[in-house]
């Protein structure tokens, strides 16, 4: 009786053991199997991270295309998708000022530059890490940032030129009542 209870008791560590122990096939791989098999899941991970990307920037790169092309109607729609798809502070920054670059082009139907400089100062208040965006986005940045700053220096520019103007007829006024004046008193002498 013991022995056959010891025979089952012996009998189930067998089957218990056989189910848990892993399969003898892989064993046997080989090592330069094991690495290429590696390397393809990590391509393949790569390529599914690119593609991702990809789709995450379809609008935007469309609508650098459309902009390029000189079509300002569509290029901001895809900027607007952009935003609208990606749902990301990045997304949204990239896209206000990619609308932003859309408006200070003369142009464009959009052209508006109080609006420009009001979006620059709102967009460059806020912090944002260059290395998170796109990088002709940036590039968009720097150009506005240049195009306000022109602006501003233009704008100064025809404020003062207005003075410049308003002294000038003060000027010629005073001298054209003072050659009245000598040519007046010459007059007297003369006769």
């Amino acid at each position: 009786m013991q022995g056959s209870i010891f025979g089952v008791g012996l009998l189930l560590i067998i089957l218990i053991s056989g189910c848990v122990s892993p399969p003898t096939e892989n064993i046997y791989l080989d090592t330069k199997e094991l690495a290429s098999t590696e390397i393809r899941d990590k391509k393949d991970l790569a390529k599914e991270s690119n593609d991702s990307k990809d789709k995450d920037t379809a609008f935007l790169e469309q609508g650098f295309k459309a902009l390029a092309e000189g079509n300002h109607i569509s290029a901001v729609q895809f900027f607007q998708r952009h935003s609208r798809k990606n749902d990301t502070s990045a997304a949204d920054w990239e896209a206000s000022i990619a609308i932003a670059y859309v408006s200070m082009l003369p142009g464009s139907p959009f052209y508006d530059m109080k609006a420009v400089r009001m979006s620059y100062m709102q967009l460059s208040a806020g912090s944002i890490d260059d290395s998170s965006v796109n990088s002709q986005v940036i590039l968009m940045r720097d150009a506005l940032e240049a195009f306000v700053s022109l602006h501003r220096q233009v704008t100064d520019l025809e404020r003062d030129n207005e003075l410049l103007e308003e002294n000038l007829a003060k000027r010629e006024s005073a001298l054209r009542r003072l050659r009245e004046l000598t040519l007046g008193q010459q007059r007297e002498v003369a006769q």
